[in-house]
């Protein structure tokens, strides 16, 4: 096994792969894992360097999930109820949340600060009830991006089949009450993991990574 630094063949990388496939944890293991990384913060205040960002995005280049692996994973999900379906928070939960942002980073003391009128979409994603999805998304789908199978890489979480958007105008989503007491956002069966690469190759008008790959050739 390559040690720290060092790069893992592509032909062992393959044999890995074969290995894995079809083989999913436990949900007792990924219980344990999601527990040896509470308040363990690696990188905190740490940020990679342009060198190391060029190499993340050259590696990730044109990889993409076979369409056997998007089937497997969409057919892993149905019929899946969420753990918190049919749930509301109390308004008792809803105001601790509110306090605990409260000074964090808020206000006319941040550096984002635009008079008070922070956008409604960037208060549901920066809301507790929000990081929560996320990281049951992630804990779900171990880490790994769903597209592309990278894993240990930056990850971001996204509303699909049912877009962010769609949810928030299809409800007629005005307040963050409102979207706090929307099921829809909070189904983590329409969630799923994404690196930063496959993420931006969704959004609309934006190019696929083969495409990308044929552009930067």
């Amino acid at each position: 096994m390559p040690g720290k630094g060092h790069a893992c063949p592509e032909e062992h990388r393959q044999r890995l792969r074969e290995l894995m496939t079809g083989k999913k944890k436990s949900p007792e293991a990924v219980r344990k894992m999601a527990l040896t990384k509470i308040g363990k913060k690696y990188f905190l205040g740490r940020k990679h360097t342009e060198e190391s960002k060029e190499k993340n995005r050259i590696a990730h280049l044109g990889k993409k999930s076979s369409e056997e692996t998007r089937r497997r994973q969409s057919e892993s999900l149905k019929g899946k109820v969420p753990h918190n379906l049919g749930k509301k928070h109390t308004p008792e939960h809803i105001e601790k949340m509110r306090a605990s942002y409260t000074g964090w980073n808020n206000g006319e003391n941040s550096y984002n600060w635009k008079g008070g009128i922070t956008p409604l979409t960037k208060q549901i994603r920066y809301c507790f009830k929000y990081r929560q999805w996320r990281s049951d998304v992630f804990t779900r789908d171990d880490f790994t991006c769903v597209l592309c199978g990278e894993r240990g890489v930056y990850i971001e979480a996204d509303h699909y089949p049912v877009s962010f958007s769609e949810i928030f105008f299809g409800n007629g989503i005005v307040t963050l009450e409102q979207a706090l007491g929307c099921e829809e956002f909070w189904n983590i069966n329409n969630g799923r993991t994404l690196c930063r690469e496959c993420h931006e190759a969704t959004k609309p008008g934006r190019p696929k990574n083969s495409e990308r790959q044929k552009e930067r050739g």
